[in-house]
């Protein structure tokens, strides 16, 4: 059984920034997960510029997903990347990392 496996920009904006959230959690210190998590936004901007430098107005239409998540109550899940989605993706990536900066030495008494 052959099977293409790719990434795409959506794919790589939703996933990357669950996993690195998810490897937050194995951090025991808190300058650590503060630099991950600087650093992970980092690379999820980088993904976002990509994504609008690289993808062109024609190929939007192409990245869609759209999955029948439960049919006997026609419950569905469906990621679409167009354009408003892309700016609003951008101002999201650029808003991260200025919000890890600007907090990056506050100090929290009970984080949990």
């Amino acid at each position: 059984m052959d099977q293409n496996i790719s990434v795409t920009f959506p794919h790589a904006l939703i996933f990357f920034p669950l996993l690195a959230g998810l490897i937050t959690f194995l951090f025991k210190k808190d300058a650590a997960v503060k630099s991950w998590a600087l650093l992970s936004s980092i690379i999820t901007l980088c993904i976002s510029l990509a994504s609008m430098l690289y993808v062109s107005n024609k190929a939007l239409s192409g990245l869609a997903f759209n999955y029948e998540w439960l049919k006997y109550i026609g419950a569905s899940f469906s990621v679409s990347f167009d354009g408003m989605g892309r700016v609003l993706t951008l101002l999201t990536a650029i808003s991260f990392p200025i919000i890890f900066v600007a907090t990056y030495t506050n100090k929290y008494k009970n984080a949990n």
